[in-house]
């Protein structure tokens, strides 16, 4: 497994990669501080996990994730939050599958890196598959769902 992280502290790189290493996990760490150096890394091979900070004086980790998206689909993409920070991030819904907090930890990225691969393979199940091949229709989302989703929506 191919695992590149995005606007990391310097001093984390050490740390973390000898934390993944006492898991025993067969992972590659690649380390970029900017995107244009994780894009190119990205496109040289492929990539299965990224992690990215939500902003960075020289990149915009939506936004990275977004393109990451685009070349690499299969890859899973975590935005890296500060502590305590504004889920403003919610934007970002769409280009990020997780949210892990600043610092980053290894046992939470290996959870978070373990239950999309887990979530993964339950979606490529045959028999998932052909189950919801049968499904003629879907019932109508709840009343409360769509006034929330509308309430939310609203200045």
């Amino acid at each position: 497994m191919f695992v590149l992280i995005v606007g990391h502290a310097a001093q984390e790189d050490a740390q973390l990669e000898e934390a993944l290493a006492d898991f025993g996990l067969d992972w590659q760490v690649a380390w970029a501080e900017d995107a244009v150096t994780a894009l190119a890394l990205a496109m040289e091979r492929p990539v299965d996990v990224v992690a990215a900070d939500l902003q960075a004086p020289s990149f915009d980790g939506p936004s990275l994730l977004a393109q990451v998206r685009t070349h690499h689909p299969q890859a899973a993409r975590i935005l890296l939050l500060e502590e305590g920070s504004d889920p403003a991030a919610l934007s970002a819904l769409e280009s990020a599958h997780r949210f892990l907090n600043r610092p980053l930890r290894a046992d939470e990225l290996v959870e978070a890196v373990e239950s999309v691969v887990e979530l993964r393979e339950l979606l490529d199940s045959e028999e998932l598959k052909s189950s919801i091949g049968k499904i003629g229709n879907l019932p109508p989302p709840p009343k409360l769902y769509l006034a929330l989703s509308r309430a939310l929506e609203d200045p």
